[in-house]
């Protein structure tokens, strides 16, 4: 009897994703909904990418700093603000629709709000996945790509969702229903109990310092560094074909459920990728998925870059995403067990940082691109591009290295 009222509740993995997919939904029907807004109000992709630039800034100087807040205070309530916060910018887009007072530059102030305030409840997610997997008794590495892959279930369903609720019941209740998905995202991870979650009880030096600790001890870590960096370089390539060319493409031919058809693929791949992780990581190791991950994005984006009928993207896009789906929960994985607990909210907001940074850059060159050249040119370089990184990351020597063991220099980094 005693024995069995110490088994570990899975309470704590529970809710936790349920946070995460409720968010991943939400977030899903945004990033098709927020374009659709743009080109219908303007008729411009280069003006979509321009406020996307706009919107990251802030959450540039916010990211590094939100991760000692992490780190100082824990991930639970940095997650259940965000997500409150989150949900009052997105309700803000039916409230303005309804008085008839949406303009460009209301869009621009929502979409900064965003991109501040989202990153930051992915990132305490993030940091909340150890303590969680290990209150409830759950292998890290399991939790790692559960929690990834349905994230991207989120994402696989919020597209198709959000095209049909623009179609069927406009932007108002397209927005709504991002909003109410946010709110249950606070809710869930509100009443997560784990030792962790709450305050990992980093250390009390200055916020720089704290910043400086966790940038000083992911760059002391060379295979991590060099994880983070082609996984950035990558995503900055990626997401202009998810967030410009194929909105704008799908617009051109009419056709927006074929736009949520192909991001759901990509999303559908992701997720199976994602949950093979636990399994292929037991197999056949970090450095073989990575090297398997970077093989199948090349081979799948050759296709993409000449936007072919609607089956045969989806299924390239599937490819795409099921080679790319374990990479997020390996990157998870190796700042778990190569970082102490009490660094890994930094050293997640700065991984987090890059990601954020580079793609709004290539989102408003593509934006102009688009606008100056058309979708078919500028498609073709991103792929090209994307196929030709992920071939030449295979030869980078210290990525054969992702299964050895921390050096001793990085952890000291961490102090």
């Amino acid at each position: 009897m005693a024995t069995a009222s110490r088994r570990p509740s899975l309470a704590p993995v529970v809710l936790l994703e349920t946070a995460n997919i409720l968010s991943g939904i939400g977030n899903g029907i945004v990033v098709i909904a927020i374009p659709l807004l743009v080109l219908r109000e303007t008729g411009s992709a280069a003006l979509y990418g321009l406020i996307g630039v706009i919107a990251v800034l802030p959450s540039l100087i916010a990211l590094p700093l939100v991760g000692a807040m992490i780190d100082r205070y824990g991930p639970r309530w940095n997650s259940v603000a965000s997500d409150v916060a989150s949900a009052t910018s997105v309700l803000m887009i039916p409230v303005l629709l309804a008085v008839d007072a949406l303009s460009v530059p209301a869009i621009v102030v929502l979409a900064v709000l965003g991109a501040v305030i989202d990153p930051v409840g992915f990132t305490a997610r993030k940091a909340a996945i150890e303590p969680a997997a290990r209150a409830s008794g759950v292998p890290v590495d399991k939790v790692n790509g559960i929690h990834d892959a349905l994230f991207g279930l989120g994402w696989a369903a919020g597209p198709p969702l959000g095209a049909l609720l623009v179609a069927g019941l406009g932007t108002g209740a397209t927005f709504l229903t991002a909003g109410v998905l946010a709110v249950g995202a606070a809710i869930s991870m509100a009443f997560v109990r784990a030792a962790g979650v709450r305050a990992v009880g980093a250390a009390s030096a200055g916020r720089l310092t704290e910043l400086v600790a966790g940038l000083r001890a992911l760059w002391r870590d060379h295979p991590l560094r060099a994880l983070t960096i082609v996984n950035a370089i990558l995503a900055a390539l990626y997401f202009p074909a998810e967030v410009v060319v194929l909105p704008v493409h799908f617009e051109q031919i009419g056709d927006t459920v074929g736009l949520g058809i192909v991001l759901s693929a990509m999303a559908g791949g992701y997720v199976a990728g994602a949950f093979a992780y636990g399994w292929l990581v037991a197999r056949i190791g970090r450095v073989r998925i990575f090297q398997v991950a970077l093989v199948g994005t090349a081979v799948a984006a050759v296709p993409l870059a000449f936007l072919p009928p609607l089956p045969l993207m989806a299924v390239a896009g599937a490819v795409l995403g099921a080679s790319w789906g374990p990479v997020s929960p390996l990157v998870a994985s190796l700042v778990q067990t190569r970082m102490p607990l009490a660094v890994q909210g930094r050293v997640f907001a700065v991984e987090m940082t890059l990601f954020t940074a580079l793609p709004p850059v290539m989102i408003l060159a593509t934006g102009l691109g688009v606008d100056a050249w058309g979708v078919d040119v500028v498609y073709l370089v991103l792929g090209a591009a994307f196929a030709l990184t992920a071939l030449l990351a295979l030869a980078v020597p210290v990525l054969r290295h992702l299964d050895a063991p921390v050096a001793q220099e990085a952890l000291d980094g961490a102090d």
